[in-house]
This record gives C-alpha cells, structure tokens and sequence, in this order.
C-alpha cells in the first residue's frame, strides 16, 4: 500500500521520495534553512551549505559541487511545492523568505 494511502502517514512527515508523482489533497511544506531569500537578485535562493539532509547532496569527483547540489535541492522543493491539488501551506525557516511569502500573502 502507497504511504499516502496508509492511516498513520496523516501524522507523519513525507519527502521528495514518498511524495513524487503523487497528488494529495492538500500539502504542507517547511522549507528548512537551505532555501532563502536572496535580495541580491530578490528572489528564491538555495545555499546548499545550509542543508541538513548530508546524504542527499551530491558529492562530484571527491569535492561539493554548489552549482549541482542547487539544482538538485531546486529540483526537491519544486516537487514538493507542486504535490498540493486543492492547497498548500508553506512555512520558511528563513526569516526573509517567510516575510516575503507572508507579504505575498497579503497581497490576494
């Protein structure tokens, strides 16, 4: 049986790997200290230094490849953002990114 599908999985947190492909009702995402707002080019950032999942970065050629592991973490938040088919509740670990949300908020 599919993790979404079992009793228990509504008191449990899921990742990019239960949640791939699969459509849910409604998702809540914590985006954790790797995804900032970068107001250098004022938009969403990665700082894969930040992540706290060691395993999941990708080690190229024996050395941390940034430019790879921010398109690997992109790539995590997209399918996580995009799982949602009647809502979506965010919360930003970063403090500039969750100003910058809850404005946007605002604005509807």
């Amino acid at each position: 049986m599919p993790w979404q599908e079992i009793d228990s999985s509504l008191n449990e947190v899921g990742s990019d790997f239960t949640v791939q492909g699969i459509d849910l009702n409604y998702v809540g995402v914590i985006l954790g200290p790797s995804v900032v707002w970068n107001e250098e080019i004022n938009a969403l950032d990665i700082d894969a230094d930040k992540s706290m999942d060691h395993q999941k970065i990708r080690k190229i050629k024996g050395t941390y490849n940034t430019v790879e592991n921010k398109k690997y973490l992109r790539n995590v938040v997209n399918v996580l953002l995009t799982r949602g088919v009647h809502g979506l509740y965010i919360y930003a670990v970063d403090d500039k990114l969750r100003e910058k949300l809850t404005g946007l908020n605002r604005l509807k």
